[in-house]
């Protein structure tokens, strides 16, 4: 389809623009539509019927159609809507004992860090082994195995005394700042 030039003052433009040849503001030959929509974008132009070639133009001249209705929806199969179900009680927790051992294994059977070191002092590596195997804490040392035992539970010792002076010789150099 040919291109008709509508911009003011190439009405009547003879001669070639890019690759496109007109005549009087109509193009010679036929014209891609690709072509037609970027001569619209830059300046007016029209087809041949005097529709425009512009891709605001085709979603103008959409808004008034109308999707064909080819047959109404129906429902398949009448389904009567379902009733919500009762709520349930929640089912009762019974414990198992090697539940309750197990919980009883992870919670921590000393209050502070320093039960622990009393435990410790009192019985021995054999003491806080027995707290440790069940948990899988294995240790050779009192040392390690009350460190593995206090990440266990979280447990942090106490700062009971603070040092208010530094412990050995202070160098010269420290002494004369």
């Amino acid at each position: 389809m040919k291109i008709r030039l509508t911009q003011a003052g190439m009405q009547g433009f003879t001669g070639q623009m890019g690759s496109l040849v007109f005549q009087d503001g109509l193009s010679v030959g036929d014209v891609p539509v690709r072509e037609a929509v970027r001569m619209a974008a830059v300046m007016g132009a029209v087809w041949e019927d005097g529709t425009s070639p512009s891709p605001a133009q085709a979603l103008i001249a959409s808004v008034n159609l109308e999707a064909p209705v080819v047959a109404p929806l129906e429902r398949g199969v009448d389904v009567e809507p379902q009733t919500p179900l009762a709520p349930q009680a929640p089912a009762p927790v019974n414990a198992e004992p090697a539940t309750v051992e197990m919980l009883s294994r992870l919670m921590s059977p000393f209050a502070t860090y320093e039960d622990m070191v009393k435990l410790a002092d009192e019985k021995g590596i054999a003491g806080l082994r027995e707290i440790a195997e069940p948990l899988g804490i294995k240790a050779r040392k009192v040392v390690d195995l009350l460190d593995a035992l206090a990440a266990k539970f979280e447990l942090k010792p106490a700062v009971t005394e603070l040092v208010a002076e530094p412990v050995g010789e202070v160098p010269a150099q420290v002494e004369a700042q």
